[in-house]
């Protein structure tokens, strides 16, 4: 049975936006491939973490650093991100920062859109897109640091859901437009035909 032309632009610009909008899991990965400082407690599994303020140190890290000999676990691919879940708990009476930060494979950081810095109790989710690293080793560090003047050492971060994902691309409104293009002169000459 033959599809009618109309109906096959329709199933193809529908593909089209369906890739466009993946966003799914690609690989879990395990906490316990980190380095944890004694302040870190991971989970059996490696799912999830807490990391707990000690007030004999500036600074308590979750940290994967290749270039130390942690495993490979952030080997950058097109159209992949790694994402997390977290849960940042600052102390009523604290003054502190909870960052994670991507890093080159010689422990140096990205920077900008690969570093996520609060400085307030905040939960939600984060994306690093790795796809302008193809081809690199990179390591992903959490910390929770003790800030000049705090007081109560009580704060901790929750982690979890960690991963590789695919990244979601954006469609902008003109590129829609450019699409949807051959579908309506379709339409328009299957009228064109009908009304001669």
């Amino acid at each position: 049975m033959r599809m009618h032309p109309i109906s096959r632009l329709f199933i193809m610009i529908t593909l089209i936006f369906q890739g466009v909008t993946a966003n799914a899991a690609l690989v879990n990965l395990d906490l316990n491939d980190f380095f944890a400082d004694p302040a870190v407690s991971v989970s059996p599994d490696g799912s999830s973490a807490t990391i707990n303020e000690d007030p004999s140190f500036s600074f308590v890290l979750l940290s994967n650093d290749p270039g130390l000999g942690d495993p490979n676990i952030l080997n950058a691919q097109p159209d992949v991100g790694v994402a997390f879940d977290f849960n940042f708990v600052e102390a009523a009476n604290g003054n502190d920062q909870f960052r994670a930060f991507l890093t080159d494979d010689a422990g140096n950081g990205l920077g900008g859109a690969f570093n996520l810095t609060l400085n307030n109790s905040l939960s939600g989710s984060a994306l690093f897109n790795l796809s302008g690293f193809v081809g690199q080793t990179l390591g992903l560090t959490f910390q929770l640091s003790s800030l000049p003047g705090d007081i109560d050492f009580s704060s901790f971060v929750e982690i979890s859901n960690l991963r590789l994902q695919t990244v979601v691309t954006s469609v902008s409104e003109p590129h829609v437009a450019l699409l949807l293009i051959p579908f309506f002169a379709a339409i328009g000459m299957s009228r064109n035909r009908k009304s001669h």
